[in-house]
């Protein structure tokens, strides 16, 4: 059997709110999430265009832009209140590829 993330479970293809992940979770039975990290963007925390994360938008925000471990607290903090636990997986040492499928286009295949 494939594997499936939970983006294809409703076919999304580009960044969503984080509500609508949850509720995909939610709805599929789902109680744990591996959120793939790359070293650099921890170490570094760069700035992030927010317009590629589906949940993070300008009005939360005074700026454009947003910090990656500002975006991975939020994140691992949607998860946890959802009552998902969270598997931090340091998976790339730099980014690019799919380093972060959380705040940028779902890279997941099923093969």
């Amino acid at each position: 059997a494939a594997t499936k993330c939970p983006e294809e479970l409703r076919g999304f293809r580009d960044a969503r709110p984080m509500s609508e992940y949850l509720k995909v979770l939610t709805q599929n039975s789902f109680n744990a999430v591996r959120l793939p990290l790359y070293a650099e963007g921890v170490l570094d925390n760069p700035t992030i265009n927010i317009n590629r994360c589906g949940r993070l938008s300008k009005k939360n925000y005074n700026s454009p832009t947003a910090r990656y471990t500002q975006a991975l607290l939020e994140t691992v903090t949607s998860l946890a209140s959802a009552g998902q636990f969270v598997c931090l997986d340091m998976h790339s040492l730099t980014g690019g590829g799919n380093a972060a499928t959380w705040c940028g286009e779902p890279v997941c295949t099923s093969e």
